[in-house]
């Protein structure tokens, strides 16, 4: 018990490296782990889960401050440093950690239903991915008014375009990490550099949200992410995203709470998927996969490591963020965007090399259309639309 409970707080403090290191992913660790462990290394099965939620916690801390984005936690970028310009950027990284938390605990209350539904919606909930893709898209043209269409239309087809040459050109982990700090990182840290501003003394005290829009946004976003666990392309931000959508009245306050549940509930149903029908949703998912047999036993361990890295998790990203907010005013903000986009620059180039290079070259021009323009830029999320589209119509490899 305490070796398992000592591998499970190793795969923690991993989790806090990879959510707070741009382009370091909980899948790089379990790619890692993997090449040196034996089969049936329980030890190591719950350090990767420990890594991937405290990972769903922490990974909105840089993208909130300083618009450095994770995969999993883009669409931060847009309603985080919002707050974070308005003075308040410790409190948009509180909603993201209380949407996390409380989705932990709603994931335990419909865990059971998830159960007994998914099994015999399978086949079904599959043959409708690329229709509802299809849907989405032409949802977020319309929700654009007047010219700005024809800006969202162009922005959706450039973003797509580049998805579908990028994506099926080289492996997803070396061609969707440029793609995604183009899109959502690089763009806004150029586009902030033309412009002068500097950074509103941060508020720091005690930050009271209503119970009501906390509670109502940890639950629906782990309905969102039970039900994007199930379907491979669809990630936490598309979930967050069609809530926005389809929740005309949200506020900032629960998109931010949204996303942290969502972001949090799809890393456990991941888990829950792989048990229950045996396929992997996410890289980590994989990795435990092929690590330990999908018995009770283990079921029972891996809910164990969920619930104590949850609770780490939640913790850390509250003492962290603080410190971080002290940090980031004792800086040059201006510069501080430089630093940040020579490191994603290199980054870029280290992990997926000179074509990465090009996709992150591309993606960051195309980034900063809808900065330019004014329309959303949740926009260039077809990116990754597009691409799956094609391949559940059986038109890509």
């Amino acid at each position: 018990m305490i070796e398992a409970l000592s591998w499970i707080l190793l795969g923690c403090l991993l989790g806090v490296f990879t959510g707070l290191m741009p382009g370091i992913h909980v899948n790089t660790i379990a790619v890692l782990f993997l090449a040196f462990s034996e089969s049936n290394d329980l030890n190591i099965a719950l350090l990767i889960v420990a890594t991937s939620v405290v990972h769903s916690f922490v990974d909105f801390i840089p993208s909130i401050l300083i618009g450095a984005p994770d995969t999993d936690s883009f669409l931060s970028v847009l309603p985080g440093h919002y707050f974070f310009l308005k003075g308040e950027g410790l409190y948009a990284i509180k909603l993201t950690a209380a949407g996390g938390i409380f989705s932990v605990l709603f994931c335990i209350l419909l865990l059971p239903f998830f159960w007994l539904l998914i099994a015999g919606l399978a086949e079904f909930l599959y043959s409708l991915i690329p229709f509802i893709l299809v849907a989405l898209i032409a949802l977020m043209v319309l929700s654009e008014k007047g010219g700005k269409k024809k800006w969202a239309l162009a922005t959706i087809l450039l973003s797509g375009i580049t998805g579908i040459i990028g994506l099926n050109s080289g492996s997803m982990q070396e061609t969707l990490f440029p793609l995604v700090t183009g899109f959502f990182g690089s763009s806004t840290l150029v586009y902030s550099l033309t412009k002068e501003h500097s950074i509103t003394e941060q508020k720091t005290g005690v930050f009271k949200e209503e119970k009501k829009t906390i509670i109502k946004g940890s639950f629906f976003s782990t309905v969102a992410g039970a039900i994007v666990s199930f379907f491979p392309s669809v990630g936490a931000s598309t979930a967050a995203f069609l809530l926005g959508e389809f929740t005309k009245k949200i506020s900032r306050n629960e998109f931010l709470v949204v996303l942290g549940g969502v972001n949090t509930a799809n890393t456990i149903f991941s888990f829950a998927v792989l048990f229950l029908i045996g396929k992997a949703r996410t890289g980590a998912a994989a990795t435990v996969k092929q690590l330990i047999g999908l018995n009770e036993t283990s079921l029972l361990l891996i809910f164990a490591a969920v619930l104590i890295s949850a609770s780490f998790g939640y913790i850390a990203t509250d003492i962290i963020g603080k410190k971080a907010i002290k940090w980031i005013l004792a800086v040059n903000y201006r510069n501080l965007s430089k630093y940040v986009l020579g490191l994603l620059f290199l980054l870029v180039l280290f992990l997926s090399g000179l074509y990465g290079m090009i996709l992150f070259l591309v993606s960051t021009a195309i980034g900063l259309l809808p900065l330019s323009t004014g329309i959303k830029r949740t926009h260039c999320m077809a990116f990754l639309m597009f691409p799956t589209i094609l391949l559940y119509l059986g038109f890509a490899a």
